[in-house]
Parts: structure tokens; C-alpha cells; sequence
């Protein structure tokens, strides 16, 4: 056995808790999750069928392909939304929808700023490119489902609200990006998991065609009857629809 007077030996016993300090120190700050929960805290909506959000939140679709509805054929796109959005008190951009093929400066994007939804295309997320967003203006106090329609062609992009016209712009033309089974599409956050969304989604579905006013309104009027997406029968299949369980891709 090894003797050490009792000097070196209060040393010895010094350095050993010290380095146990340290390495504890190192494993708690190292690998510890920083703002990640373990859990994924997304779930199916108690009040019909939808997608509730909260934070620490993600879903998304394997990669799939979809092609432009603002390509050279100029037919436009349009897309559709049943949501109901919370308004937290932190103030981060958040992302309720994206659709990413890979390159950030391409991406489909549809975020919460506060009490607006953005709408956009690439990754200007603080406005200092200057490059063209809409913004829809949202009562904070109403916590009412709302419809959400998107209609753009290669002359600019309208946004519709409960069916009433809100927003246009004719910088902004948006497209699907991807081709060749290469885009996925993230619901409730980024890539990243860095920028959660919170609320509920009732419906989704995407066109590769252009809504007009009337077919807009109609569709609000519909949806509010039923009180669901089942305004897609006896219409234009979507290219793709989200509803609870499954996934209905278009012809």
C-alpha cells in the first residue's frame, strides 16, 4: 500500500474531489439538452380531427416529389388551411409550415410572428434582405379555427382569410419546390427543431392549381358547415391533403 503523510495525502483528496467537480461540470453542461424535451409534443386534436402543436413540437413527411404550380404551364397553386394558432408570450419567428428540398433559399415557408402569419419564400426570416413576405394580421383575443387560403401565380400572390380577400402582393410568387421525390414537408417547426410553433391544424391540403374569389368563398362556406376538409368531394382532387392518419395524394 502506497503511504503519502498526511500533507500530500489531504492533497491527494483535494485534486480527486476537484477532478470529480470537474468532470461532473462537463457532463451536465456538455450533454444535457439544451431547451429539447425528450418527447415529442405534438398529438391528435381532442376536438375532431386535426393536430395539436405545443411547444417542443414537430411532425413531418418522408421525402416526396411535387411539381411547381407556377412552372412554365403558369396554372399557379394554391393552398388551404384549418388553424387555429396560440400567441405565446415569447416573441420568436415561428414555423407553421415549410416545405424544404434541401436548399433554404427555396423553401415554402409559412411562420408566426406575434399575432401575424407570414408568408414568404427563402430564409429572411428577420426582414433584412428586404425580400417580399405577406403579413396577416391576427385578433389575439379570438380563439376561433380559422381558413387559411393561399393562392399565387407568376403574377404575385393572394392570401384569403375566412374566405375574405387580405393580402397581395405582386413581388411575392411562390412554387413548390422540388422535384424528383426531394422535397419533405415540416408541420409545427423548422428543420432544426429550433423554432416551435404552437396551436391546432385542422386540415391541409395543396393544389397545383389557382383558386379564384368565388372558389375561395365557397370553399369557407363548405368548410364552415361541415366543420372539416370533406369540401374536397365532388372537387379538383388536391395534389396533396393532410387529414387525420393518413396522407391523400392527388392524381
Amino acid at each position: 500500500m502506497l503511504y503519502l503523510p498526511p500533507e500530500k495525502r489531504m492533497r491527494f483528496v483535494m485534486l480527486l474531489t476537484l477532478t470529480g467537480l470537474l468532470l461532473f461540470a462537463m457532463l451536465y453542461f456538455g450533454i444535457r439538452l439544451k431547451g429539447f424535451r425528450l418527447t415529442n409534443n405534438v398529438s391528435w386534436s381532442e376536438k375532431g380531427p386535426g393536430m395539436a402543436f405545443d411547444r417542443f413540437a414537430l411532425a413531418y413527411t418522408g421525402l416526396f416529389s411535387m411539381a411547381s404550380g407556377n412552372d412554365d404551364s403558369g396554372k399557379g397553386l394554391s393552398v388551404e388551411m384549418a388553424v387555429q394558432p396560440d400567441f405565446p408570450k415569447y416573441a420568436n419567428f415561428r414555423f407553421l409550415l415549410l416545405m424544404h428540398s434541401g436548399e433554404d433559399s427555396d423553401q415554402f415557408l409559412i411562420g408566426q410572428w406575434r399575432s401575424s402569419l407570414v408568408i414568404m419564400v427563402g430564409d429572411d426570416f428577420s426582414n433584412q434582405r428586404r425580400q417580399p413576405k405577406l403579413y396577416i394580421q391576427l385578433d389575439e383575443n379570438d380563439k376561433r379555427t380559422h381558413l387559411l387560403a393561399i393562392v399565387s401565380n407568376p403574377q404575385g400572390t393572394r392570401v384569403y382569410l375566412d374566405g375574405e380577400l387580405k393580402q397581395t402582393s405582386g413581388a411575392l410568387v411562390l412554387r413548390y419546390p422540388g422535384r424528383d421525390a426531394q422535397t419533405r414537408l415540416v408541420v409545427g417547426n423548422s428543420l432544426s427543431g429550433m423554432h416551435p410553433w404552437e396551436g391546432k391544424i385542422f386540415g391541409l391540403a395543396f393544389y397545383t392549381k389557382e383558386w379564384n374569389a368565388d372558389d375561395i368563398r365557397r370553399h369557407y362556406q363548405a368548410w364552415r358547415a361541415n366543420g372539416n376538409f370533406s369540401i374536397f368531394r365532388g372537387e379538383p382532387a388536391p395534389a396533396l391533403c393532410f387529414r387525420r392518419g393518413r396522407r391523400y395524394r392527388g392524381p
